[in-house]
């Protein structure tokens, strides 16, 4: 009986563990600019908010595309 408990106490605390850390909310994930004329220049910002208990870091990121462009502040 008393491993049991033990067994379940140590699943409970890993399973906090795996919760834990930085996590990022998305409102909009996508965005439709809808139909546009060629060479013109469009902009659209994506909040983002940190919902985790830890820090999160922006290593690096990825446009969907060759024709899209991250301009990062600081």
């Amino acid at each position: 009986m008393r491993s049991g408990l033990v067994f379940l106490a140590t699943l409970v605390v890993l399973a906090t563990g795996v919760l834990a850390g930085p996590k990022l909310e998305i409102k909009e994930a996508t965005f439709d600019f809808g139909r546009i004329s060629q060479n013109r220049i469009l902009t659209h910002d994506f909040w983002l908010r940190s919902v985790g208990d830890d820090t999160v870091r922006v290593i690096r990121l990825w446009p969907g595309c060759g024709c899209t462009q991250i301009p990062l502040e600081d």
